[in-house]
């Protein structure tokens, strides 16, 4: 059971990545990775190409479908999950949302453990990941049933990727 949890973190990490390398069209440095040697490197890079593709797919999709505001911050834009104020290259729409920002990783986790605590939400610990660049947290009690996933990748720039997305887990 660990080890798929660890496989479907380090997968979900490698998508955060390739979505945040195609919405900088590339220049965000990836995060060194230690002991990994040049084979696995070359493995990494292709899953994240493939993730990438899949992620723009599953985009597409999702932009169909409408949904409520959950906070005055999202209003602007076609999602009901709330944003921070400073939200940049903002894609996706409804069920799942993708986009950067300048606050941190850690001012990102503090505001969607703030503001998911204030309307009733609460966050599944036990699938919560948080490194120095990188966070995924689970938030339960959505009216739809489905989990909230936020995740999240520090770009080396000053500029971290959010992405949010319902999901049955």
């Amino acid at each position: 059971m660990k080890r798929k949890q660890s496989l479907l973190l380090i997968w979900l990490s490698l998508l955060i990545v390739s979505m945040a390398c195609s919405l900088t069209g590339g220049a965000a440095e990836e995060p060194e990775a230690p002991d990994v040697n040049q084979t696995e490197q070359e493995d990494v890079a292709d899953e994240q190409a493939e993730a990438s593709e899949e992620v723009e797919a599953e985009e597409a999709a999702e932009a169909e479908h409408e949904a409520e505001d959950m906070s005055e911050e999202s209003q602007e834009y076609d999602t009901e999950f709330p944003l921070p104020e400073d939200v940049q290259n903002f894609t996706g729409g409804g069920d799942q949302v993708n986009f950067a920002t300048n606050i941190t990783v850690e001012e990102a986790i503090e505001f969607y453990r703030t503001i998911f605590a204030e309307i009733g939400l609460t966050e599944r610990t036990l699938n919560t990941a948080i490194t120095e660049t990188t966070f995924s947290m689970v938030f339960d009690g959505h009216a739809k049933g489905e989990a909230i996933v936020v995740q999240g990748v520090d770009l080396g720039n000053g500029t971290t990727n959010i992405n949010i997305r319902f999901e049955d887990v």
